[in-house]
């Protein structure tokens, strides 16, 4: 209460004093372990789609900054290129996630970055400047689609998580981007003697089927957190329902309500 009351009043406002908090004892779920994260079989999966997807991520973040020098350009201004682009990115992932959504920023970000990786694979370095150019900037995008993408996920990682899991999820999460950058030099380096297009079309293939299969997560702006497992998997539950019906709408059981924005908003 100490912290709500000088929030408020650095906002000016004044918490009533018969306003008070009370501890709450969740019901349905006592105790929590990192096998919660995969049953029932709709954690299971979402936790496996999460799990795939970051780890992709980690890899094409990576990999296309280690494979910048492979553009065709000058290595260095094309690797100072490749960093630049984070500060669009992030700002990027801040506007979109709240103006049209954690799950189309992510799902699109994504989907870009996947494009321009199958671009660049198949654009020849050898064809003239033009050419070149255009695979410096075709890459540059896909490089903020994935920034954008890495960064909007963590937001939604977090709020598809239940409370009395977000911990170990979000650490198997972070172990499995990871496992992606640890791979990102084998990919971006040790595939290029295979055949010069191998690199960038690994990555931008896996990308495609990371972002196919986010689709099947729900999107969690607007909506209460989740607090147990049973929260989790009804919201999973409704979206791959809506899925089937060719419907994206939310599940107006776990939209906030205009009175409880208009309660918490108050202060």
């Amino acid at each position: 209460m100490e912290i709500l009351r000088r929030i408020a009043k650095f906002n000016k406002k004044e918490i009533p004093d018969e306003i008070t908090l009370k501890s709450q004892k969740v019901q349905g779920q006592s105790s929590s372990s990192f096998l919660d994260l995969f049953k029932p079989f709709r954690m299971a999966m979402q936790t496996l789609v999460q799990f795939y997807a970051w780890t992709v991520m980690g890899l094409v973040y990576y990999g296309v900054a280690l494979a910048a020098d492979d553009l065709g350009g000058e290595i260095y201004r094309d690797y100072i290129l490749a960093s630049l682009v984070e500060f669009p990115a992030v700002l990027l992932a801040i506007y979109l996630c709240n103006r049209i959504g954690r799950k189309k920023t992510v799902i699109g970000a994504m989907a870009l970055a996947s494009a321009a990786c199958i671009i660049v694979a198949f654009i020849p370095t050898d064809k003239g400047q033009g050419l070149v150019t255009f695979r410096v900037i075709v890459g540059m995008i896909g490089k903020c689609g994935v920034a954008t993408s890495f960064d909007a996920i963590y937001t939604w990682s977090v709020e598809l998580h239940p409370t009395v899991i977000r911990s170990q999820g979000m650490g198997l999460l972070q172990i499995s981007s990871r496992i992606g950058a640890a791979s990102a030099p084998w990919v971006a380096k040790g595939l290029k003697p295979v055949h010069p297009y191998a690199p960038f079309l690994v990555m931008g293939v896996s990308s495609s089927i990371a972002t196919i299969l986010m689709l099947v997560l729900q999107e969690t702006k607007g909506t209460k957190t989740a607090e147990v497992i049973e929260d989790g998997t009804d919201r999973a539950k409704d979206v791959v329902a809506d899925f089937h019906k060719g419907s994206h709408g939310t599940n107006p059981k776990v939209n906030l309500g205009y009175s409880d924005k208009e309660e918490f908003t108050k202060f």
